[in-house]
């Protein structure tokens, strides 16, 4: 009886032996576990921190190029404010002027012919010949004040210029000039239809200008890049038929040479 008695307790030793090494054996799988889990929430963090730092980095560029912006915007807008104000000016100042025009013009330009000439398309209030340069005080300035605006890159401002002085000196000394350069602002503003348009006009109502030979030129290329090929030889040949001697001329012929090939 003792002897089963004892080998009852060892048994019982035995399995509780056991069933601690399993527990043990867990309880390290656990803490495996544990370690993975928590290397994996390590990786996570940083992966997300470093997104995170992206995020502001992008936000901070963001926030910079929005400031940048409005910055450029306010600069603009004085500008522009800067701009509208010298044109009340100088509207206010031409306003002036053209109240004595009339008496002007009497006084600067010669006795007129028994006939009077043509009807001009700008609706013209002076009725002076191509040969008699009319002018009135201001209108150089007012040409000058046109070309700069048009170097400056505000071409419909150099427009308004340029047709305010033809619509009152269409024959002025300067008039050829203004309807060549309101041409070209057309064309640096890619409005090719009224650019061709100008430089017609410029050979329509001023055939002596030294200018006619470039917008025939321009006129000719014109008419070739919008498909009007066989207008385009024409104007080509025109050119070089009435400017033999221009150096337009030369051009047009070499323009020829490859519309045939």
């Amino acid at each position: 009886m003792r002897h089963s008695s004892l080998l009852l307790l060892l048994c019982l030793f035995f399995l509780s032996a056991c069933a601690t090494r399993r527990e043990i054996g867990n309880f390290k799988k656990d803490i495996f576990f544990l370690r993975s889990e928590l290397d994996s929430l390590r990786s996570g963090q940083q992966s997300t921190q470093f997104m995170l730092g992206q995020l502001q980095a992008t936000t901070a560029r963001e926030v910079e190029a929005n400031l940048q912006w409005r910055e450029r915007l306010s600069v603009k807008l004085e500008q522009i404010a800067e701009q509208n104000q010298f044109l009340r000016g100088r509207l206010e100042e031409i306003s002036h002027q053209l109240v004595n025009l009339p008496s002007q013009l009497r006084l600067t330009t010669s006795t007129p012919s028994a006939s009077p000439p043509a009807a001009n398309k700008f609706n013209p209030v002076d009725t002076a010949t191509a040969d008699q340069r009319p002018q009135f005080p201001g209108s150089v300035r007012l040409y000058e004040s046109a070309y700069q605006d048009l170097v400056k890159g505000r071409h419909e401002q150099a427009r308004e210029g340029f047709m305010l002085y033809l619509r009152f000196l269409p024959h002025g000394e300067l008039a050829d000039e203004a309807q060549y350069w309101m041409g070209e602002s057309y064309n640096r503003d890619g409005q090719n239809e009224k650019a061709m348009q100008a430089f017609q006009d410029l050979i329509d109502h001023y055939p002596e200008s030294d200018r006619v030979p470039m917008a025939l030129f321009k006129l000719a290329n014109y008419q070739i890049m919008l498909g009007q090929t066989n207008a385009g030889k024409k104007t080509l040949e025109t050119l070089i038929e009435r400017f033999p001697s221009a150096k337009e001329s030369n051009e047009a012929q070499l323009r020829l040479q490859e519309l045939q090939n």
